[in-house]
């Protein structure tokens, strides 16, 4: 089970679920579900569901993180990307990371997400 802590302005206390890791599940569509976030484009263009994903493991927080080139493209459009963090291969980003909810995909480990 994945422990997804949800912290934002817009709700009145932190929201904590246990969710089952299905193949391919994103965190967009566990937000939906929960109506923590209104849909978006879901197709990494928008740009609009960006969130920061904090590991709350120690060793998944030392794991380099693979953008795929569109929400890289997404992500740096936003102004959440810098352009070098756009050139590199992989990003060593400590402690937070901004990620668009509709491509990040639920793992069992426990993260905690700040929109």
């Amino acid at each position: 089970m994945a422990n997804i802590t949800f912290l934002s302005p817009s709700l009145r206390d932190k929201v904590v679920l246990n969710v089952a890791p299905e193949e391919g599940r994103t965190l967009l569509s566990v937000m939906s579900e929960h109506h923590l976030r209104e849909a978006c484009c879901g197709k990494a263009q928008c740009g609009s569901c960006a969130v920061k994903i904090v590991p709350q493991r120690s060793d998944a927080a030392s794991r380099p993180v693979v953008l795929s080139a569109k929400e890289k493209h997404a992500l740096l459009k936003s102004r959440k990307l810098s352009w070098p963090e756009f050139d590199a291969k992989s990003l060593n980003d400590a402690p937070a990371l901004w990620r668009l909810a509709c491509q990040y995909v639920i793992r069992d480990e426990p993260i905690l997400v700040a929109f």
